[in-house]
């Protein structure tokens, strides 16, 4: 046996050794469960009495002697001494509005360290809060917290230890093992199998990024934990769009490496569209919102979104605008210096560095928190131009685990630190690892049906989508506004069929913004070119 082989099967066994012990302690934890808390009647209240089955809240309770509503804690205890280690917190209620837990650490009555909040949702009867303390507690106080709305009963309260975190971490591993063992098996094989271009279907990304978008934007919803957890990241074909911007930038910079030439073309492609459709918009928020001349002028040069004043239109625009100007730059480095992908995770590090001094810049870190899933776009054009991105089957699992890790990220962040999501960029760091994957997966997808004349039908009005991405979110973003604002003044109710019938109209808006564009844009071009701009 060789020493390589040697080496490849101790790998192995340390991971199966480590995987292995971490099964263990969840096995072992699942099936020696302690409850540590008393019965609910032990516990205590301020406001009512333990009627034999449950603690209640009712709207009464709130009299002008006592504290604020969100700070009326119903019941409070066990006033437990816990060692670390990681609980559980099941609390069994029946609520008419959603309701909150929180959890803390009390010491010596007088210091309390808040270690976790939750919510009791009304369409729930249990929930489970996971929480993990790197110290011994001497006095745990759990608050079950009553808003003054509706009728709240608490039916038990069980603490419990927990393996609740040996979980994540064991598919976390897992993850990465499998990722390692596939770069290695890799190393050591040639590529086989028919090789994918992952450019070939570019445009259906851009097709099911804007459905996304658009989707996201409806406020569409089902009261399906799963489907409405999907539609609610639908944020997310931002980032396809951007990693879709990255390739397409390089592609048309490289081949023409004038900066001015290609801003001239992105302006004669966007700004057609952008003023047919911002003229009559920004008449309807003078009119309607009185929107100051400065933010008309904003709005018009494409800057608003990054002033922070409420009166832009969306800060996608802005966005793309600062995108466009930093091609050149970003283009050219990555062309002539990041020649292997080493080199391109050591500048998405640096971009992902620099997004964190706008941590808690709301209007920035939506924007720098996306430079990175643009620049690995452009990485991903260049292997593109060398003829080097093609895949055998380990490249497609590879990016396939690289999504599910993101996705797995991103459930993780929304569980544990829901407080840092918008401020810190948790929202946005997953998709640098989703986006490929889905983009693979759609070029595949794409490729299937493409084989057949039933499938060419479908992909034909996906395409459309795609080449009509800028009309349908100027329209989508402006037409979703309007029916909010409709609903607000109840002239239009709340649901799901006026929601999809606003989706179709701004489908239709997008087709004559796109017709009205085309013709602006062939007598702009009559003009430049007179003029030899």
């Amino acid at each position: 046996m060789s020493k390589q082989k040697l080496s490849i099967g101790i790998v192995f066994l340390a991971e199966i050794l480590v995987l292995g012990m971490l099964l263990a302690m969840i096995f072992k934890g699942s099936r020696t469960v302690q409850v540590l808390s008393p019965s609910v009647a032990e516990w205590e209240s301020r406001y009512t009495s333990f009627d034999g089955n449950a603690w209640n809240g009712t709207p009464e309770l709130i009299t002008e002697d006592l504290p604020e509503k969100d700070d009326l804690a119903l019941i409070y205890g066990p006033f437990l001494p816990l060692p670390r280690g990681m609980y559980d917190v099941c609390v069994e209620y029946t609520c008419d509005t959603d309701q909150t837990v929180s959890i803390y650490s009390a010491e010596n009555s007088d210091r309390i360290h808040l270690l976790g909040t939750d919510s009791l949702p009304a369409k729930k009867q249990v929930c489970t809060y996971h929480f993990y303390t790197t110290r011994d507690i001497p006095d745990l106080e759990v608050r079950m917290k009553y808003n003054g709305i509706g009728n709240l009963s608490i039916r038990n309260i069980l603490i419990t230890t927990s393996v609740f975190f040996y979980k994540p971490a064991f598919i976390f591993l897992a993850a990465v093992f499998v990722l390692t063992d596939l770069l290695i098996f890799k190393r050591k094989s040639k590529s086989s199998g028919k090789a994918v271009e992952l450019m070939r279907f570019r445009s259906i990304w851009m097709a099911f990024a804007m459905l996304y978008v658009m989707l996201y934007h409806s406020g569409i919803r089902f009261d399906r934990h799963v489907v409405d957890a999907v539609l609610d990241s639908g944020y997310g074909g931002v980032d396809i769009f951007f990693f879709a911007t990255g390739i397409g930038c390089y592609l048309s910079y490289i081949k023409d490496s004038d900066a001015g030439a290609f801003l001239k073309r992105r302006m004669l492609r966007l700004l057609p569209a952008y003023f047919c459709f911002m003229i009559p918009w920004c008449a309807y928020k003078i009119i309607v919102d009185h929107m100051p001349f400065s933010s008309l002028i904003g709005n018009l040069f494409s800057i608003e979104g990054i002033k922070g004043t409420g009166f832009a239109f969306n800060w996608y625009v802005s966005a793309v605008w600062i995108f466009y100007i930093l091609t050149p730059f970003l283009a050219t480095f990555i062309c002539k210096r990041i020649t292997s992908f080493y080199r391109c995770l050591l500048l998405i590090g640096a971009a992902l560095l620099l997004s964190a001094a706008f941590w808690d810049y709301s209007v920035w870190i939506i924007i720098v928190t996306r430079l990175p899933v643009m620049i690995l776009g452009m990485y991903a054009a260049k292997r593109y131009t060398e003829k080097t991105l093609t895949f055998c089957l380990s490249d497609h699992i590879l990016l396939g685990i690289c999504s599910v890790c993101g996705i797995g990220l991103l459930v993780f962040f929304n569980r544990f630190y829901p407080d840092l999501m918008w401020g810190k960029g948790l929202y946005w760091y997953p998709f640098l690892l989703i986006v490929p994957g889905v983009c693979d997966l759609l070029s595949y997808l794409a490729g299937l049906l493409a084989g057949s004349g039933m499938g060419k039908q479908i992909l034909r009005p996906l395409e459309w989508f795609g080449s009509t991405t800028w009309e349908l979110y100027l329209a989508h973003i402006a037409l979703f506004r309007l029916y909010d604002s409709l609903c607000e003044k109840d002239v239009l109710p709340k649901s799901n069929i006026y929601r999809l019938l606003t989706l179709a109209v701004a489908v239709a808006v997008a087709a004559l913004l796109k017709f009205a564009a085309k013709n602006v844009s062939r007598l702009v071009i009559k003009v430049v070119n007179k003029s030899g701009i």
